[in-house]
């Protein structure tokens, strides 16, 4: 299925983004980790990843967006929504 094919290589990209911005392989991320509270990441931390989505998908997350996002699969929404990937 096309959609869910599109999901996942969004989702694969988001965990690879942040993977690399924690640089620790031995964490286990999933769509509901949440990244203040589970990978102790405070709004310094979360604006230089958003710096690294942003290059990944060569687009801009807008500050509104960017103040929705508690969790990983929240990441992935609004990517999918600025990618035009779902609705």
């Amino acid at each position: 299925m096309v959609v869910t094919d599109q999901l996942s290589t969004v989702r694969d990209r988001v965990y690879r983004v942040v993977e690399d911005f924690l640089g620790d392989p031995t964490i286990t991320l999933t769509d509901s980790t949440q990244l203040s509270a589970d990978l102790e990441q405070d709004e310094f931390d979360l604006m230089e990843l958003f710096g690294n989505l942003e290059e990944e998908f060569g687009l801009e997350i807008p500050e509104s967006e960017e103040d929705r996002v508690v969790t990983i699969g929240d990441i992935v929404t609004v990517l999918l929504r600025l990618t035009g990937e779902t609705d």
